[in-house]
């Protein structure tokens, strides 16, 4: 839900969320559409995937509102490179393991060059590797805010390495 209402997806039921020193409230739909179309990338827990679409055609959804999607291949084959799905663009992303899921959710999310990244717990659902993988090309983002939920463990390793990726780490407790 936090991450949702930072993200302008839904609307927190009290506060204020300030993005570029405006409060949300302010926003109209077309302000929205803009933060969530150029400046928000997302990568869910549950990855939010298309399975019915190949691993390129699930990023290239990620441009889908901010470019001309006959200029986009080069875009696509360095994403999926940095990613470390070359081979894999054309599978079926139901048949991909949890982290090549989750590596495809980080493409889409960076493919549009994002200023602020909302990762859920992205190395959550992963093996120790994969999230080290996983991890190391979030590393390469200097705009990431990961949003950690206290009630959850953290690996003192993984905490580690939230501190080296991230410029800003905001907290939250749930009662």
């Amino acid at each position: 839900t936090l991450i949702n209402c930072l993200g302008l997806l839904d609307k927190p039921t009290s506060g204020d969320i300030l993005i570029d020193n405006k409060n949300y409230k302010e926003f109209t739909l077309k302000d929205e559409e803009y933060y969530r179309a150029k400046v928000f990338g997302f990568v869910f827990q549950d990855y939010q995937l298309l399975e019915e679409l190949s691993v390129k055609e699930n990023i290239k959804l990620g441009l889908s509102l901010i470019s001309d999607l006959e200029n986009c291949e080069q875009r696509i084959k360095e994403i999926i490179s940095k990613v470390d799905l070359v081979g894999f663009e054309d599978r079926s992303v139901k048949e991909l393991s949890g982290g090549e899921k989750q590596r495809v959710a980080i493409a889409r999310a960076l493919i549009k060059n994002p200023r602020i990244v909302f990762a859920d717990e992205p190395t959550g659902n992963l093996d120790e590797k994969t999230s080290e993988i996983i991890l190391n090309i979030l590393k390469e983002m200097k705009s990431l805010m990961e949003i950690l939920n206290e009630n959850n463990l953290i690996s003192e390793k993984n905490k580690n390495n939230i501190n080296q990726i991230t410029e800003k780490v905001l907290r939250y407790k749930i009662e």
